[in-house]
């Protein structure tokens, strides 16, 4: 979980109306606003957000993908169990299938043909499986994923939160893996 995650509201008129699972207040496999041609953003694991309040993460995702011209938003996960820590979060396989094919069922229904990578470094193993998980499936449908900047030392696209870098957050600088 992103400690630096404060509790915010959600810019005017983007309340999230996609919301996996619905129910399940230990779980987000997506949450969105949605558009015809939203941003989709891919983070480590869920922040402190949920239905009716945002996070600074959310809410520059929001405010990244208005820069861009997309009109909806949606994030998605490594791995979608909250936790304190990343560390502390075991690997379940049935929640790990399941959050591959919400993503993989969601870029296809919509035509997603790139998304925003954002999740940073990590140490944990489920982490790593799932990232690795995710690029062979976005690869399969040549979905590329762009950041901004520069990659970290371990070759990850950096969270919009960071303060070592100043990003021009514009299609032209968009960077690929």
């Amino acid at each position: 979980m992103d400690s630096t995650a404060n509790i915010v509201e959600y810019p005017e008129g983007q309340l999230p109306d996609l919301l996996l699972p619905k129910h399940d207040q230990n779980l987000c496999y997506l949450i969105g606003k949605s558009g015809e041609r939203p941003l989709v953003a891919l983070t480590a694991l869920p922040a402190r957000m949920d239905k009716s309040h945002s996070c600074e993460m959310v809410n520059t995702i929001i405010k990244t993908g208005k820069k861009l011209g997309n009109d909806g938003w949606a994030l998605f996960h490594l791995y979608p169990e909250k936790g304190e820590s990343e560390d502390n979060i075991p690997l379940n396989d049935m929640i790990f299938e399941k959050n591959v094919r919400h993503l993989e069922r969601f870029i296809l229904n919509n035509e997603i043909q790139e998304i925003w990578g954002i999740w940073d470094d990590f140490t944990a193993e489920t982490l790593e499986k799932g990232k690795i998980a995710i690029l062979e499936m976005l690869k399969k449908h040549h979905v590329r994923v762009f950041y901004f900047g520069t990659l970290t030392e371990n070759k990850n696209p950096r969270n919009p939160l960071q303060k070592e870098e100043y990003w021009h957050m514009f299609n032209p600088n968009k960077m690929f893996l």
